[in-house]
């Protein structure tokens, strides 16, 4: 009596092989290994092998396995880790966001480290910011979030066109620093901009007539702040042209603030926004309005 065979063979008669049962094996097997490279993508690590590279250099002079919950949901931002008790800023990340190296397990790190300067010879590096930033909750967590310094909040954004003297008032205070507190790259002064409390009325703008004007390429759950909080009622998304608008919006959906994360292009891809709704581009910094 011969020996029984394995368990392939009594799927397959080896002898007479019949072809569909072949096929089914094949395609459970495809199935089979598909199900696996998916599983294996979408899999979050709990652990983030981090190497840590000082600026200029390729090798890293650490290598660490760092629980995710101690690593920011982005290195967008502005970020410094304390190393070995050592305060280290960082110059580039990648990937930079956390729901990226969540899922690869890896994150490359590049370093400089902070050097300690007299309080007297501190610069500010923007002329001008505004008074107050609109009302904002704690979270613990930014992912899905577009996120911005708290420095940039209304920096370049739209106002109504019925405010624009109080916009060439503000402007003028600019210049002025810009003339009178200039040093080297920074400033020894800055402006603080008041005047503009409610650069858009409630009903002027509802948020779905904003988006129609634009093929809108990626939609966020709003705006966060790099020190982990988050805009009450905000909305933020990004263009196929490459704009990134955010800002904030009334009970009644209606946008109220109206700013862009980005100004390559401002002036040429912003026309139709303001010829629709009556509305003045301002760049503060660079004390340049857009007029339709």
């Amino acid at each position: 009596m011969g020996q029984r065979r394995g368990r392939l063979d009594d799927v397959i008669n080896v002898g007479n092989p019949n072809y569909r049962d072949i096929e089914i094996l094949v395609i459970t097997l495809l199935a089979v290994g598909i199900i696996g490279v998916v599983f294996g993508l979408t899999r979050k690590h709990d652990k983030i092998r981090v190497e840590f590279v000082e600026t200029g250099k390729e090798k890293p002079f650490a290598v660490s396995m760092v629980p995710i919950g101690q690593l920011p949901d982005t290195f967008e931002v502005a970020t410094t880790l304390d190393i070995s008790g050592k305060k280290r800023s960082v110059v580039d990340a990648a990937p930079k966001q956390k729901s990226d190296f969540e899922k690869s397990g890896k994150l490359r790190v590049v370093l400089s480290q902070l050097q300690m300067v007299n309080p007297k010879d501190i610069l500010f590096s923007l002329p001008t910011i505004n008074d107050r930033m609109c009302a904002l909750q704690k979270a613990k967590s930014l992912d899905g979030m577009l996120v911005i310094h708290e420095d940039d909040w209304r920096q370049v954004e739209f106002v109504s066109d019925k405010l624009l003297g109080d916009v060439e008032t503000e402007i003028t205070s600019i210049r002025a620093i810009y003339k009178t507190k200039r040093k080297g790259v920074g400033f020894t002064g800055m402006h603080i901009r008041k005047l503009i409390e409610t650069p858009i009325d409630d009903g002027v703008i509802p948020y779905p007539a904003l988006k129609n004007l634009f093929t809108i390429s990626k939609e966020f759950s709003g705006f966060g702040i790099s020190y982990t909080a988050v805009a009450e009622h905000s909305f933020a998304f990004e263009t196929q042209n490459g704009l990134r608008f955010y800002g904030v919006l009334s009970q009644k959906n209606n946008i109220v603030f109206l700013c862009l994360a980005n100004t390559d292009g401002f002036a040429d891809k912003v026309s139709e926004i303001m010829k629709t709704f009556h509305l003045v581009g301002v760049d503060w910094c660079k004390c340049q309005t857009i007029r339709n």
